[in-house]
């Protein structure tokens, strides 16, 4: 082998390593954007990985006898370069399948997941195709519009308002009927029933038609929904009923005017619809929502009242029944048997004792005339229960209203719609208050400017947006990076920094840590292909200096 020859194989062999140097810091310069085309590129399978093969590292014997191979071949100089390996294909032989999973980006595994979601969403079974088209599309149409009013709010406060002047209507029927004592209203008043039956009849066919059958009587609002139609039956049958008795020979029926009566005492329900007048009115919403919550503390607190005052009134019943077989005074058998001479009116006398609905000490009054050790027993039934049980009762009922309150759904999305504008509209007043030039932004030295001023730290401390100097905050508010603050950056940046840390924040946090540390993997992976590789051209350059310093022996 002459000279020429191994530095044309030197020569061959460096520029072949020194191309793949080359590549691999390119690509470890620009992998996002390389494995991002590679994946994109995959049109068959978005959501697997693309196959790949991973060579082994070189430095085996039969690699350098083929490096040597090829690199006495020296390329012409008119080869085409399209031809050669492209760097997406030597990407995606060269890293390992851990690693390049790891280099996608936020933005690429979101471009995935919204095409995964259109093919599987394409892949489903179209609803429409089912369906029979002929006179279908109508009814559709026909019925979203009817949910469409059915569900918006002008509808709501349309018969909102109609229930609440019914509940006056009923109210003025009933004092008429009271005044004139009679049965028979006029047909005036008939007449505005009529129309209010008919009013009420319409929006219960409108929402059973809007909604369907199943989803009007199973669906969350399904007890309203039952007492409606129990409501408006019976007014129909109340009209039916009033327009039988009108005439002469089946008005002085005693059966029909049975069935009126009961008809009218169903009457009194529709008063009870006005409960759903109170969701439009916020404060009295959270009363009564407040109110219905507590029923089931009222309910064990009742029980448990009931129970002491029972065994209260056994032991004043029976010491007062003894009391009464053993004397003969008239005038004290009279008052002992007033407050306590049946168990019946030993309850009543107890809890009306300690609810305002009797002076105690009239009866206490009774019970020293059989001995004061009573009148103390009693006293300490009133102390017991009025310091201990209804203070606690009290404190339950306080507790389960604002649990109950905080539970309403609809409560709490209105009370975080106002906050949310309320925090909008303080934070305009201080970016106007800081943008005492009017130019509508801010820059660096007005947050230095105002930062100093402590009306501004109160502010910034009160809306939870505390921080230890004017330029941490800046960079923090100053998204874009132009080193000046518009208004919109400014809400979007006080909102997204107000508080403490949430738990969504966490899991971002700790998985763009997760993908910092695949990232370092990686390039660690890099580093030590990178230093094999240079490994194994020492290891070329070493025997090739071998082998020329063998041939130049025997020359010289």
């Amino acid at each position: 082998m002459d000279q020429e020859s191994l530095v044309s194989i030197m020569d061959g062999l460096l520029s072949k390593h020194h191309q793949r140097l080359l590549m691999q810091m390119e690509h470890l310069l620009d992998r996002r954007r390389q494995i991002g085309s590679i994946i994109s590129s995959q049109g068959s399978d978005l959501l697997g990985p693309p196959p790949l093969v991973i060579p082994l590292p070189p430095g085996t014997e039969s690699e350098q006898l083929t490096d040597r191979k090829e690199c006495q071949e020296r390329p012409s100089q008119g080869e085409d370069v399209s031809q050669r390996p492209t760097l997406a294909s030597r990407l995606s032989s060269s890293l390992p399948p851990v690693v390049r999973d790891a280099s996608l980006d936020r933005s690429g595994s979101y471009e995935l997941a919204k095409e995964a979601s259109k093919r599987i969403k394409d892949s489903l079974p179209s609803e429409s195709a089912e369906l029979p088209v002929i006179g279908l599309s109508r009814l559709c149409r026909m019925q979203r519009r009817l949910l469409e009013l059915a569900s918006s709010w002008q509808f709501e406060a349309f018969f909102a308002t109609v229930i609440a002047t019914n509940s006056i209507f009923i109210g003025v029927t009933i004092q008429w009927e009271s005044a004139q004592r009679t049965l028979k209203v006029p047909s005036t008043m008939f007449a505005v029933q009529l129309v209010y039956t008919l009013i009420f009849l319409s929006e219960v066919l409108l929402k059973l038609c809007a909604f369907g059958a199943h989803e009007f009587f199973c669906s969350v609002n399904w007890g309203w929904n039952w007492f409606d139609v129990f409501v408006v039956t019976s007014a129909v049958f109340e009209c039916f009923v009033e327009v039988a008795t009108q005439d002469p020979q089946l008005s002085g029926s005693s059966s029909n005017l049975r069935i009126l009566r009961v008809l009218r005492m169903t009457r009194l329900t529709r008063i009870f619809r006005v409960i759903r007048v109170v969701r439009f009115f916020r404060s009295l919403r959270t009363l009564v929502f407040s109110i219905a919550n507590t029923l089931k503390s009222l309910f064990w607190a009742m029980l448990l009242l009931a129970l002491i005052m029972y065994v209260f009134g056994i032991v004043f019943t029976d010491i007062v029944n003894n009391h009464i077989l053993e004397t003969d005074s008239v005038e004290t058998i009279g008052d002992l048997e007033k407050y306590f001479g049946t168990l019946h009116i030993s309850v009543q006398t107890l809890f009306m004792s300690i609810s305002g609905g009797l002076t105690w000490q009239d009866a206490s009054g009774a019970l020293s005339n059989i001995s004061w050790l009573w009148v103390y027993v009693f006293a300490s039934y009133v102390a017991f229960s009025c310091f201990a049980v209804l203070n606690v009762m009290t404190g339950v009922f306080c507790q389960s209203a604002i649990k109950g309150a905080e539970r309403d759904q609809e409560m709490v999305v209105q009370s975080l719609i106002m906050d949310k504008q309320q925090l909008k509209q303080s934070l305009t007043k201080l970016f106007q208050k800081m943008d005492d030039e009017g130019n509508g932004s801010l820059t660096l030295s007005h947050f230095e400017k105002h930062f100093q001023d402590e009306e501004v730290k109160v502010l910034f401390e009160a809306l939870e947006l505390g921080a230890t100097d004017a330029w941490t905050l800046f960079l923090s508010l100053d998204h874009n990076e132009d080193y000046q603050i518009l208004p919109e950056e400014f809400l979007e940046g006080c909102l997204r920094l107000r508080g403490t840390a949430k738990a969504i924040d966490v899991y971002m946090l700790r998985r763009q840590i997760g993908k910092l540390g695949m990232q370092m993997c990686e390039t660690a992976c890099t580093q030590e292909h990178l230093a094999q590789m240079l490994g194994n051209i020492q290891q070329v350059v070493d025997q090739d200096r071998t082998c020329r310093s063998g041939a130049e022996t025997p020359n010289s």
